[in-house]
């Protein structure tokens, strides 16, 4: 090509160069010199002088005809150091927000530039106030679109991250960020006592906490999830500082489950640890519009003490089990003693899967229960009523007055079953006792009183006529308001008592002429002698025709020579029955029967044993003689 076409070529690029810089130049400084220049001289910005300047120098030569030459003068000088001024700043401030532009590219969701299409920092970075040449006092981001979860609530804080590192504060000043929209997020450096800068940090650290516990990462953060802060109240600290701590806020929980009552446990005690305030947080879970709503109660409210009753009994609950199960225990006050009482009236308690059919461990979980109620309510009981269904164990918890009949009943229950656990129980072997069915009424001292109550021995081999009759006579001594009647099953191990009425401590015999003398006397002519009612109902009788053989023994004063001579009774007056032989060595209890027919022989002494008895006088022979 010949040198004079080069050279026009080349001077032609030159001159487009020109040109594009001479109008970047113009329009760099039209936009320093009248809208962007922050810059201040004392208490007025820059961009205010040059308004002032124009409006002065106007004014000044429309007021004078003369001094034209001084007013070009000055307005050259003004001209010539707005444009150097301009060609400063300006590149500097490109410059900055091409590298805010790239640290916030990938976390904004910012679009990557090309050769041909390079990146417009400015259709994203916008409204910008410059504290300097080229430092930013506030400004406005729009996040790309492309992402849709970057402008997600629980990503927001990323965002803002990025700024606070791309885009350094001002010295001694903060940034607070305001989000317009969804997409769009405003940041201002404001300085480090002012309460936007404490109402953040307090946002920013719950959100981080509810990001931690209901586990939301940059994946799922745009699952629904959100939190909105709807209430704040200025609080003093031990300090003297004021600080803003929220009194209501709201988390959409996006798709996580909130019926599961071990979470909710678990997420409200960490918020707790994480989060402190003035008071009490307290949790309310809106499983319908999938959120929690949390408010703050002030310290000794009915809501703080509730609460803290409510964690206290769970925890009592939890320290009480000595084999923790694999899933979390969690206890739940359905309801309250009233509309201002922090006394809780029924609980529901789920230990999962953990084992707890064996009674002793229930026993020792209740008895820490009731010590522990005892403790703040001295007049309050608690009832308890196991459920096992489906491998898991629930637990219902009913509060009651001390006087209320169930109370009575339990503390009776509670007393029978440790006094059998402990005289026939033991750690291989345990007893269980139940009372099945209660009497209406209570005793004249106050007591409740069991109708049928059953005894489970376990392994305890209740073959044995004396296990059965040591258990008879230990239970027949824990109460003086009724006898009981036992119904045994050995083979299972188990006897069941009911209550029956109490034998009276004396009997006459049936007089002559009676209904009831004639029937038992019936009887002994059969063979039956009737020795009067039998505790649990119905008479003791001796068929002699089925046992002709008996021995009376006993304790003294329990009645053996009673029962004897009931026995010579029925032979004196049936003569025709029976004949009697009578052995009395202490010569103090039947030394009056010799003279009755029926007594063939009576012996008192050696000699006198020896001695053959007579034979029955006039010759008959009783039909049957026993």
């Amino acid at each position: 090509m010949p040198r004079t076409r080069r050279g026009t070529a080349f001077s032609a690029q030159l001159q487009q160069q020109l040109a594009a810089w001479a109008r970047r130049l113009l329009n760099d400084w039209a936009v320093l010199t009248w809208t962007a220049d922050s810059a201040r001289v004392g208490p007025v910005t820059v961009t205010a002088l040059n308004w002032l300047f124009l409006i002065g120098i106007s004014t000044f030569g429309f007021l004078t005809n003369g001094h034209l030459m001084w007013i070009g003068v000055a307005s050259a000088a003004w001209l010539v150091v707005t444009i150097v001024r301009a060609s400063i700043v300006m590149p500097r401030r490109r410059n900055t927000l091409e590298a805010i532009y790239s640290g916030l590219q990938k976390p904004a969701g910012l679009p990557s530039g090309t050769v041909s299409r390079p990146t417009t920092p400015s259709k994203h970075i916008t409204s910008i106030r410059w504290s300097s040449s080229q430092a930013i006092r506030a400004a406005q981001l729009s996040v790309g679109a492309s992402s849709a979860s970057v402008g997600a609530p629980m990503r927001r804080l990323i965002v803002e991250k990025a700024i606070e590192q791309s885009v350094p504060a001002p010295a001694d000043m903060e940034w607070v960020f305001n989000w317009t929209k969804s997409n769009t997020v405003e940041f201002e450096a404001v300085n480090g006592d002012d309460p936007r800068v404490a109402k953040q940090l307090m946002a920013r650290k719950i959100t981080a906490t509810l990001r931690s516990l209901f586990k939301i990462t940059d994946r799922n953060a745009a699952d629904g999830y959100a939190l909105d802060i709807a209430e704040w109240a200025d609080e003093t600290r031990a300090d003297g500082a004021v600080v803003p701590i929220p009194t209501q806020l709201r988390f959409a929980a996006g798709s996580q489950d909130l019926t599961d009552p071990g979470f909710r446990d678990t997420l409200e005690r960490s918020f707790d640890r994480s989060v402190s305030c003035p008071g009490e947080w307290i949790y309310l879970w809106n499983k319908d519009e999938q959120a929690l709503e949390i408010s703050r109660a002030a310290k000794g409210s009915l809501e703080a003490r509730r609460k803290l009753n409510e964690r206290k009994f769970a925890d009592e609950i939890r320290s009480a089990i000595t084999k923790p199960g694999k899933d979390p225990v969690v206890a739940v006050v359905e309801t309250w003693a009233d509309d201002e009482s922090d006394q809780p009236a029924t609980i529901d308690v789920d230990f999962g899967t953990l084992p707890l059919g064996e009674r002793r461990l229930r026993d020792k979980l209740e008895d820490s229960l009731d010590t522990s109620i005892h403790t703040r309510w001295p007049d309050v009981r608690l009832l308890f009523d196991w459920k096992f269904e489906g491998g898991s164990t629930q637990l219902a918890i009913m509060s009651v007055d001390h006087n209320d009949v169930r109370a009575k009943q339990k503390s009776v229950e509670k007393k029978l079953r440790n006094v059998v656990e402990s005289k026939f129980g033991k750690a291989s072997t345990p007893v269980d006792c139940d009372i099945i069915e209660w009497q209406e009424g209570l005793s004249p001292t106050g007591e409740a009183l069991p109708q049928r109550a059953r005894v489970n021995f376990g392994s305890i081999d209740v073959n044995k006529r004396e296990t059965r009759d040591e258990f008879q006579d230990h239970w027949d001594s824990l109460t003086t308001n009724n006898d009981w009647a036992y119904s045994w099953s050995t083979a299972d191990g188990i006897v069941t008592m009911t209550a029956v009425p109490r034998l009276p401590d004396q009997l006459a015999f049936p007089m002559p002429g009676t209904t009831a003398f004639d029937e038992a006397i019936t009887l002994a002519r059969k063979g039956v002698l009737r020795f009067g009612p039998q505790k649990g109902g119905g008479w003791l009788d001796w068929d002699l025709n089925e046992t002709p053989h008996g021995l009376v023994g006993g304790k003294t004063g329990q009645g053996k020579s009673v029962a004897l001579s009931i026995v010579l009774f029925y032979a004196m007056l049936l003569p025709d029955v029976y004949e009697v032989i009578v052995c009395d060595p202490k010569r103090t209890d039947f030394t009056w029967t010799p003279e009755f027919p029926s007594v063939v022989h009576f012996a008192a002494t050696d000699t006198r044993s020896s001695t053959p008895w007579r034979e029955p006088n006039g010759g008959w022979m009783p039909a049957k003689r026993y």
